[in-house]
């Protein structure tokens, strides 16, 4: 998919919430943005410093891989699942 094309695809969409903040020792900010359908499904795409990350193919370079540059993903579909956590905690 081509930049353009992703850019149709998120304004065709609703976004929902970054799903975290990682900065490495550089200071790039790496975050996922969750987006969702009109089915209710919901997308994540990667980005890095405000833009999205490009698709990586293991047979691209000579070590072992590399991105793909003009080319993206298409976004991945996620679910929403709930975690309870129980624990006990005392009257001090």
């Amino acid at each position: 998919m081509k930049l353009e094309e992703l850019n149709e695809w998120i304004k065709a969409h609703k976004y929902v919430k970054n799903t975290g903040y990682y900065y490495d020792s550089s200071g790039n900010c790496e975050e996922s943005r969750l987006y969702t359908d009109k089915e209710g499904r919901f997308f994540i795409i990667e980005f890095m410093n405000n833009h999205p990350y490009e698709k990586w193919d293991k047979n691209v370079g000579k070590y072992g891989g590399g991105f793909v540059r003009g080319e993206y993903n298409y976004p991945r579909e996620v679910f929403k699942k709930t975690r309870i956590e129980e624990y006990y905690d005392y009257n001090p």
